[in-house]
């Protein structure tokens, strides 16, 4: 459905509304641009829906409820959400972790969309194919690093190890070489739409100028994905790794949850937008390292019959030097008393059975170290319980 068929048809309609004396034709007109209204809903971005708005005068009044139709079919009937990423931490770099969990927001969320061609002021950032809402992972490295920057203020070092450094000038030659950071962030998307209204008051008119911003709405869900490698640490041992790792993870844990819980992600934190709970579902630690094998479960077993030494291996009284078995004569056999005869019969007839063959249980794999989260503040004692169990 082309811009050009649209600006077709709605000048074939608005030809007939300026045109016609008749109150009647007018009407018949008028309903015809609402079903075009209709036949337009969600097929169509809203740029282009801005533009035929631009283009037909008659138009601009069914616009923002095709907008309202517009959001609730592109996001909540059809589904169209990107999945969140799926990280194989078995395949990366020994003592890489991947941190993920859904949050709930506990405030809206604000952010910025580029679109200027928008049928309402101040749109919330969208994915470019889907059209739903989404923070990128430029967004969340900012606000954590800011975070981080705060609870560290002196440990510049620490700050540009975990977050890369800032590209240098070109007047500038003291200024360090850029390099990246062991963190990776992952995009946030959101299925759902909200609007927030602000009304800052002139001080000289002592009147309220009202502001409409298109939000993500309290009680959203969004799923927060965050993976350290260790990219720069190419020649350390393992112990090396786990330590690095373990105490990049302790360092960034209270960080984390200030920013989520009270500094705020998105635009205006200040204002106290875009916080979430402390309670998190679905959430995952994972460390590419294998986790401490477990000391066997030692059981009662059976006790061994009396002909026996060892599982399934007779007494030496019942062999030969070449290891078969010894039959006794009619002499031996009437000297043996009634227990020890008993004893031989069950001998013999172990050793008439075919051999079983030794079939060695599968030893099954060594799992990856890996915790449950429940809450944000619980990470910092995850950290903490992983130091001491591997460092």
């Amino acid at each position: 459905m082309s811009f050009d068929w649209c600006a077709w048809q709605g000048g074939l309609v608005s030809a007939k509304i300026d045109g016609s004396p008749e109150n009647h034709a007018k009407g018949k007109a008028e309903h015809a641009l609402d079903g075009l209204s209709i036949t337009l809903d969600p097929a169509l971005s809203p740029g282009l829906v801005h533009g035929v708005m631009e283009t037909w005068p008659q138009a601009k009044g069914w616009g923002g409820e095709w907008f309202k139709r517009w959001r609730e079919t592109r996001i909540k009937k059809v589904q169209l959400l990107p999945t969140a990423p799926h990280i194989e931490i078995g395949r990366l770099p020994e003592g890489s972790w991947v941190l993920e969990f859904d949050f709930t927001l506990n405030r809206p969320l604000l952010t910025k969309h580029d679109d200027i061609f928008y049928p309402t002021e101040n749109p919330v950032r969208r994915e470019r194919a889907f059209g739903c809402p989404v923070l990128p992972g430029t967004s969340w490295k900012g606000a954590l690093r800011a975070a981080f920057r705060l609870a560290h203020p002196d440990v510049q070092a620490s700050q540009t190890k975990l977050f890369g450094s800032t590209k240098k000038e070109n007047d500038s030659e003291d200024a360090e070489e850029f390099s990246r950071g062991r963190l990776q962030f992952y995009s946030t998307f959101f299925d759902q739409f909200g609007f927030e209204v602000l009304n800052p008051h002139s001080r000289s008119k002592r009147t309220g100028m009202p502001v409409f911003y298109e939000s993500v709405p309290m009680g959203t869900k969004g799923r927060f994905t965050l993976l350290w490698v260790g990219h720069d640490l190419s020649g350390a041992t393992s112990a090396e790794l786990q330590q690095e790792a373990l105490n990049d993870l302790a360092s960034l844990a209270e960080p984390l949850r200030w920013m989520m819980t009270l500094g705020g992600f998105g635009a205006k934190t200040s204002s106290g937008f875009g916080v979430a709970l402390d309670n998190v579902t679905d959430g995952w630690f994972k460390l590419n390292v294998l986790a401490p094998e477990k000391a066997p479960v030692v059981t009662a077993s059976e006790p061994l019959p009396k002909y026996m030494k060892a599982p399934g291996v007779l007494r030496d009284e019942y062999l030969n030097p070449d290891g078969t078995f010894r039959v006794r004569g009619e002499a031996e056999l009437k000297a043996m008393k009634k227990n020890d005869l008993q004893q031989y019969d069950k001998a013999l007839a172990f050793s008439k059975r075919p051999p079983v063959p030794i079939v060695q249980a599968p030893v099954a794999p060594r799992e990856r170290v890996s915790h449950k989260i429940s809450s944000l503040s619980g990470i910092a004692a995850i950290a903490k319980q992983l130091q001491e169990q591997l460092c």
